[in-house]
């Protein structure tokens, strides 16, 4: 559904704008560094935990680009101590390393489209 505002200008021109209904939502800022779970959905489709965590994906493909060690980005990323719980630290890691590859290349068209089902 798309909803639709009318601006007269000053000349007496008539601006449309149509946008989704989603848009508004979307447009606001994922939260910056949310609450991780030890692992992410393995839904095949978008989450809301997926959307919520749109920036912490973000922030571990970058790391992951850029060489960051997986210990690294644990304890700065996931807020948890690779030294202390390297299981679970781990497990964290590649379980959200998978996830954002799979929000990268598959995902991100359920956001295009959207975003997660309600």
């Amino acid at each position: 559904m798309f909803l639709k505002s009318v601006t007269v200008a000053p000349d007496g021109c008539r601006l449309v704008e149509a946008r989704s209904m989603w848009m508004d939502s979307f447009m606001q800022s994922p939260p910056l560094d949310p609450p991780v779970a030890d692992t992410p959905p393995c839904s095949p489709a978008l989450t809301g935990y997926d959307e919520q965590h749109l920036i912490t994906y973000l922030r571990i493909l970058d790391a992951q680009f850029y060489g960051a060690s997986w210990q690294e980005v644990a304890k700065v990323v996931l807020h948890i101590d690779p030294i202390a719980e390297p299981d679970r630290a781990r497990r964290a890691w590649d379980s959200h390393l998978k996830r954002a590859i799979w929000l990268r290349d598959n995902g991100f068209q359920s956001l295009l489209r959207g975003g997660a089902p309600n």
